[in-house]
């Protein structure tokens, strides 16, 4: 087992969507219900900026813009003006939000969304749906999802990998030569008693890293399915994962205060890392120009 230390203090409420850009300059999450950005230097402390009533996720896109998911809509925002564009609008509606996605290899943006039902009753089952968003087009790839989380792809992209966390499943994906996610089937389980898979990222081994929110750690799966390493973590609620650094060996962890009380957890809310001993995928980028 390989044990995570923090790399910051317990900077956000519900940290999710961790992703390493050199063009950035090192490594970001979201703070997901605050609607922040958080941009952190090489010692873990964090520049905010605030995107909205809430934000989903935050890809490069090139010509120092970044594509951000907020509640509802994809923008490209220019860090150096503020200027938010955007580029999807109404992707969600009826008390629904935009949750976590990704860029895909030919640099549309998968998004998944959910719905929030009564208070304290937890997210509606089948109340949401996985999106490929690009410039001025939209279609549902899964419709009937409940927690959008994970995904990612295969080093050759051949493979893409999915987590509706409520189902305590990773699924894989045969992706087709026309980016078609086709033959759904389960990966991997998790006992439901100890964690449920949330973010991922993959190796340049084809190794999936999954996020185990409620679990405490961050569980490596083969492309087989098979389980492999375990990193601990120090805090519950684990979010989301990516490899930064200048060979993109060290693993970054976000996890979440989301519902704990002020002396419970200590830790969560803090971005760990651990040297891993493999390399990840660089992050993909959203390409204006790409269509579905």
């Amino acid at each position: 087992m390989i044990i995570a230390t923090p790399f910051s203090a317990p900077v956000t409420y519900h940290g999710e969507g961790a992703v390493w850009a050199e063009s950035w300059g090192g490594l970001r999450c979201v703070d997901m219900f605050q609607g922040d950005v958080l941009h952190f230097d090489e010692r873990g402390i964090p520049r905010r900026h605030h995107l909205g009533t809430a934000a989903a996720m935050i890809r490069p896109a090139g010509s120092g813009k970044s594509l951000v998911a907020r509640e509802s809509d994809l923008v490209l925002w220019d860090e150096s003006t503020d200027d938010k564009v955007a580029i999807a609008t109404d992707l969600t509606q009826d008390g629904s939000r935009l949750n976590e996605g990704t860029c895909t290899p030919w640099g549309t943006v998968l998004i998944g969304s959910l719905k929030s039902g009564p208070l304290k009753s937890g997210p509606v089952p089948g109340g949401g749906q996985l999106m490929e968003v690009s410039a001025g087009s939209t279609r549902v790839v899964l419709p009937a999802v409940t927690v959008s989380n994970g995904i990612g792809f295969s080093p050759e992209g051949t493979r893409a990998y999915y987590a509706d966390s409520p189902t305590h499943r990773i699924d894989v994906f045969t992706v087709t030569e026309a980016g078609d996610l086709i033959e759904r089937r389960p990966l991997a389980e998790f006992d439901p008693a100890v964690g449920a898979p949330d973010g991922l990222w993959v190796d340049e081994q084809g190794g999936i890293w999954a996020a185990i929110f409620g679990g405490s750690r961050v569980q490596r799966i083969l492309p087989d399915g098979t389980p492999d390493v375990t990193v601990s973590v120090d805090a519950r609620q684990v979010t989301s994962c990516t490899f930064g650094g200048p060979d993109l060996s060290t693993l970054y962890i976000t996890t979440s205060r989301e519902n704990l009380d002020d002396d419970d957890d200590p830790l969560a809310g803090s971005v760990f890392h651990a040297d891993v001993g493999v390399r990840g995928l660089p992050v993909l980028p959203y390409l204006p120009d790409a269509r579905p």
